[in-house]
């Protein structure tokens, strides 16, 4: 008997899926269908077991609760019914129904205590008679012909998800391909060395085809340890070992990387000019691979408040360069313009060091804050960022100015330098530490820089009240006007001083929206060929089963959250209409995933599920081929589906949190 209660091996995957959006009315019948379907089959296999061992069938029903409607047989006769069976299942009947709550469903076998919770057929007309049970009743049938009953649902739902698995990866099944687009600075996957447009082939002997397995193979990896990552940079094979971080706000562990995207500019009347998610290009000299890292060097000229960027595609011949105007964006709200004090929740304050890199070569330590590159003035990452070349660099370390030899003389080398370094930036818990920005403002200028806020000074107060996480500053941001507002800083352990700032409206987000576009890059799953794709499938099927108990693994070691990473019915629902929209392909492969999960979980030795039974048959084996008695047996069941209803109300629980409270 499947239920819907878990899906557990879902869990990296959903990160990326929630909040839901955009379902179509098609879709939600497709997602409705598909899981109805996997529920069928199931239930099918314990059908035809029943019919090959000639054993009788007296309930077969797509749901739990209250039967809606059905189709009743009877010495030969069918007949279809609507609300509560009309013919006694000790009359030999046989019910196919469809019931109230669709999280399920259950084969009721003559002689068996069903899903239903309701009596065994294996007695008399009245009830206080026993007999022995007929040769048509599941009791009376071998041990190993109940072990088939009991154990067909999830060898029919393995099929399934290997049939649908090898049907979708012979039709080209479309993922992320395992490419990093970005590496957040200080995280795991950046102490590791990784940079965008690494290709990532194996983790700890794990072969990744698609940056879900990356994902996948970084949670299941036992906590504290690290892993050899075979990566292709540039078309050279390297060996890096990451160690991943436990993040306990999602109860995961994570490397800090993000997929590979492409960026779509809309300059003109023209065509759009689509920058690949791991093509080379140049923003206004300065290189970068792919369009996700395209588009974080346009924000660094936003910040700058450039007004155009030249972008050259060198891999297009014949492409002349693309002047990109900026100007369009600096453009706040006609009406309900949003008004910003003008600072980030970022620094030029040195947090750690990439070993064996230029910086750390160069004598830059964690805790210095650079201060100026050949003399120009630093206030933000940006500014360093867009140096043709640096030869020096000004830091201070504690209470001393230091000048270091840096070296890199064009601005590949200032890139490979600033990606040894990760800065300081805002904690969910104070020091709230910002520096003046102004990219989201409409003249591009801070404000808050212009009233004499520096890099790196602590924030402790906006108009009069006082702020102890990022929280409570935006908080204080958004009842801001056009109107002066006293904020309270402090430098370093200097005396805290109050400055008076002028907030600045915002640009307007549409525009951006309007000439911009991050679509996240998909391509076909490498497969040479049918065979290629079977062989595929089933690997990818026995690592599903594998990656479900590696993941109850690490929940009983306390290493996944079982509290954050447990989804329910909602979630599935949600995720299945979201991939039914994104081609059949994907939706078959989502299929034989949740196909997957429902054979595994099925097997698990829980009262009412097809594990619970088996545990009863080997109870039986046991005591000599005596079974429990069956009261005993009910109330298993009845503890069984109790401990299964706590934990659906639980992944609810997690549904709406996930899809709601975000």
């Amino acid at each position: 008997m499947p239920t819907l209660t878990l899906s557990l091996s879902t869990v990296p995957s959903l990160l990326a899926a929630l909040p839901a959006g955009n379902h179509s009315v098609w879709s939600i019948l497709l997602a409705i269908l598909g899981i109805g379907f996997l529920i069928f089959i199931h239930e099918l296999g314990h059908f035809l077991a029943c019919r090959l061992t000639k054993t009788r069938v007296e309930t077969f029903s797509i749901g739990f609760g209250p039967r809606l409607f059905g189709w009743e047989t009877h010495l030969g006769k069918r007949t279809f019914t609507v609300g509560p069976r009309r013919i006694a299942a000790a009359n030999a009947s046989m019910d196919v129904c469809l019931a109230a709550i669709p999280l399920g469903g259950y084969v009721k076998m003559a002689g068996e205590i069903g899903g239903d919770g309701t009596a065994t057929s294996g007695v008399g007309k009245d009830p206080t008679e026993v007999r022995a049970p007929r040769p048509v009743e599941f009791p009376a049938k071998p041990v190993l012909s109940r072990i088939f009953i009991i154990s067909a649902g999830v060898i029919m739902n393995a099929i399934t998800a290997f049939v649908f698995f090898w049907i979708a990866y012979a039709g080209g099944l479309l993922e992320t391909p395992p490419v990093v687009g970005e590496v957040t600075p200080g995280g795991p996957g950046w102490a590791a060395g990784l940079q965008a447009g690494d290709r990532v082939t194996s983790l700890d002997g794990e072969r990744i085809r698609t940056f879900t397995d990356l994902q996948s193979e970084i949670v299941y990896l036992k906590k504290g340890t690290d892993a050899d990552l075979e990566i292709v940079r540039a078309g050279t094979p390297r060996t890096l070992h990451l160690k991943p971080e436990y993040d306990a706000e999602i109860g995961l562990q994570r490397a800090q990387i993000r997929p590979v995207a492409t960026w779509e500019i809309r300059t003109g009347p023209g065509a759009p000019i689509t920058v690949g998610a791991t093509e080379r290009v140049l923003v206004d000299g300065r290189p970068a691979v792919g369009g996700l890292a395209a588009y974080q060097r346009l924000h660094d000229a936003l910040d700058l408040a450039r007004d155009q960027v030249s972008l050259e595609l060198p891999e297009r011949a014949g492409q002349a360069p693309v002047v990109i105007d900026l100007r369009a964006l600096r453009r706040a709200p006609a009406t309900g313009a949003e008004w910003k004090l003008g600072v980030a929740a970022d620094t030029l304050a040195v947090l750690a060091v990439r070993s064996g890199g230029p910086a750390e070569a160069a004598g830059v330590k964690a805790g210095d804050v650079l201060v100026a590159a050949d003399g120009t003035s630093l206030d933000r990452r940006a500014r360093l960022a867009y140096l043709p070349s640096v030869a020096s660099l000004e830091v201070r370390r504690g209470g001393a100015s230091l000048s270091l030899a840096v070296g890199a003389k064009d601005p590949a080398a200032v890139d490979a330098f600033l990606r040894d370094l990760a800065f300081v930036t805002t904690p969910p818990s104070g020091p709230i530490l910002v520096s003046p920005a102004g990219g989201e403002l409409a003249d591009g200028k801070s404000p808050a820089g212009e009233a004499g806020v520096l890099p790196g000074d602590r924030l402790l107060a906006v108009a009069g009240k006082a702020v102890a996480t990022w929280a409570d500053v935006i908080a204080a941001g958004q009842g801001l006007k056009d109107a002066p507002v006293e904020i309270e800083v402090q430098t370093g352990g200097q005396p805290s001083r109050k400055l008076t700032v002028h907030p600045k409206p915002r640009r307007d987000p549409k525009v951006e929206e309007e000439l911009f576009g991050l679509e996240p890059f998909i391509e076909p799953v490498p497969v040479s060929g049918v065979l290629d794709a079977a062989g595929l499938a089933f690997s990818k099927s026995v690592s599903e089963i594998r990656n479900i108990f590696r993941l109850m693994g690490r929940f009983f070691g306390q290493e996944i959250s079982f509290q954050k990473n447990v989804a329910g019915p909602l979630t599935i629902a949600n995720l299945s209409s979201r991939t039914a929209k994104e081609g059949w392909t994907k939706f078959l492969a989502f299929l034989a995933f949740i196909s997957i999960n429902l054979c595994v979980l099925n097997v698990l030795p829980i009262p009412v599920l097809d594990g619970g039974q088996l545990l009863f048959l080997l109870i039986e084996k046991v005591r000599g081929g005596r079974p429990l008695s069956e009261g005993t047996i009910a109330k298993f069941q009845l503890a069984g589906f109790g401990l299964l209803m706590l934990l659906m109300v639980f992944a609810l629980k997690n549904d709406v949190v996930n899809l709601f409270g975000k």
